[in-house]
């Protein structure tokens, strides 16, 4: 997971306070701590509704059987902030196509703080509406944290945005709102690659956390999964260095998308049994294996603070310029 910066719990010590019917509500303003809770209730019932009933819902049929809602983190204000939207209208015809090759269209940029550190993060809209997203006409911003691959999952979370009518200058961002994509809970939907811009490298605890199947629930045999040498942005950076793309894939074959690849993190933190869970070009998929076979040894996963193996998945994805 991302390497943490200058984060001190104790500047949260003000927003616990919610416990006992006081709060951090100075972004908040005229919206009392209930409404407030209210209001990301209803977005997480929707979110329940959705994938238990909604039409293009990513659930297997075996996984509502038993369905028992999605576990998040303690509703905190504090992780609700004013952020100041920044325009990127003057993107070139080039950075264009190279977007919708990506999957996502940027649309601009939003800047704020949280814990007393400035982040910024690029706000998207994807290129593609995809099946078993609840908001598909919403602007988006893909982000990793410091929960991604551990509590939260590893491709990292969605926010939603309101777009900003002409003229305004700041919006609302609602991180309690964060929320999982469709191929954390099935892994026939493609994930969309976070961008690497896209990191804030301190703890979000707050939103979805990783989705469990309901027979795991409880029962999810690692405390700490494993990491990467400097964490999962230094993991995607690592593979697009290594990755070398075969000579013979072109950009007419139309292969852009994403390999999804499985691996297990051993207990002196090796990788081994490296195998495709979905591929995508044969030649590509042999690449993806080699690059993951030569990682360097990873910091184990544990239990009860012992080494544990850890079968670790994830979306690697390829465009083709």
């Amino acid at each position: 997971m991302p390497k943490l910066i200058g984060f001190d719990k104790a500047r949260l010590v003000s927003c616990f306070l919610l416990l006992f019917g006081l709060g951090c509500l100075q972004e908040l303003k005229a919206q009392s701590l209930w409404e407030y809770q209210q209001e990301v209730f209803a977005f997480r019932s929707k979110q329940d509704s959705s994938l238990l009933h909604g039409t293009h819902s990513p659930l297997l049929s075996e996984d509502k059987k038993n369905y028992a809602g999605l576990t998040y983190f303690t509703i905190n204000p504090a992780f609700k902030v004013s952020a100041t939207w920044v325009s990127d209208k003057e993107r070139s015809k080039s950075q264009l196509i190279a977007d919708e090759a990506s999957g996502l269209i940027k649309f601009g940029e939003v800047h704020f703080q949280l814990h007393g550190e400035p982040f910024k993060l690029g706000v998207f809209k994807q290129a593609e509406k995809q099946k078993g997203l609840l908001y598909q006409d919403s602007l988006i911003i893909p982000f990793y944290d410091g929960t991604s691959g551990g509590e939260t999952a590893v491709v990292g979370r969605f926010l939603n945005v309101a777009a900003p009518q002409e003229g305004d200058a700041s919006l609302w961002l609602d991180f309690n709102k964060a929320y999982n994509q469709p191929c954390v809970y099935n892994m026939a939907y493609t994930c969309v690659t976070t961008p690497e811009e896209n990191t804030v490298p301190i703890l979000i605890e707050a939103g979805e956390k990783t989705f469990l199947k309901p027979k795991d629930k409880g029962t999810l045999p690692v405390e700490v999964m494993p990491e990467f040498p400097g964490g999962t942005f230094a993991m995607f950076t690592y593979m697009a260095k290594k990755f070398k793309m075969p000579k013979d894939v072109s950009k007419s074959q139309g292969v852009n998308g994403a390999v999804v690849v499985s691996f297990i993190i051993t207990t002196e933190g090796k990788v081994t049994d490296v195998e495709i869970v979905r591929p995508l070009y044969p030649s590509i998929d042999a690449e993806v294996i080699r690059v993951i076979q030569k990682m360097p040894r990873w910091k184990p996963g544990t239990v009860n603070n012992v080494p544990a193996a850890v079968k670790y998945t994830i979306p690697y994805r390829i465009v083709i310029k």
